[in-house]
């Protein structure tokens, strides 16, 4: 048996409010919307999670076991997705040899930033994890690309007025 998500939000609303008017107008949706929800989940589970009155509505035992399971589900939905969307879908390390500090190497952080948005930088400026020289840093596998101190005419042709 599926369980609607939206459904549930619509039940979690409707139980955090005791208000089906209330949880229309936080979902933003119709009345009818939350109440055709309830009823969905009621005949799922064949139990009745709400009693209705004037007064609004009242949880009975099994919304309040089923309240903590679909607050649950509702988060590990929306971290799942803010897992996929928000995640980097590559890493690129990059190793800077001791004599150039990252203000140097700002510059091509910001190109890397512009090209390749939805990737991490890793950045390794230790001699010691990296094997003390760029060369040996890529061929241990321990970046995928490194930079070292330029010379000041190279820094100037590849960064026009910012050395």
């Amino acid at each position: 048996m599926l369980f609607d998500l939206r459904a549930l939000g619509y039940f979690v609303a409707a139980y955090e409010e005791r208000s089906v008017t209330a949880a229309s107008r936080r979902c933003f949706v119709a009345q009818p919307s939350i109440s055709m929800a309830i009823k969905g989940l009621e005949d799922a589970l064949e139990t009745t999670l709400f009693e209705r009155s004037r007064q609004g509505l009242a949880p009975t035992p099994a919304a309040h076991r089923l309240y903590p399971r679909a607050c649950s589900l509702l988060a590990q939905s929306s971290a799942m997705v803010r897992d996929f969307r928000d995640a980097p879908r590559e890493t690129l390390g990059i190793f800077l040899q001791d004599d150039l500090m990252v203000q140097q190497a700002t510059p091509l952080f910001a190109h890397i930033a512009q090209e390749l948005p939805h990737t991490m930088v890793r950045l390794t400026a230790s001699a010691q994890a990296a094997g003390r020289h760029l060369c040996a840093a890529v061929a241990r596998a321990l970046c995928d690309a490194g930079a070292r101190a330029a010379p000041a005419a190279l820094q100037e042709a590849l960064w026009p007025g910012r050395h």
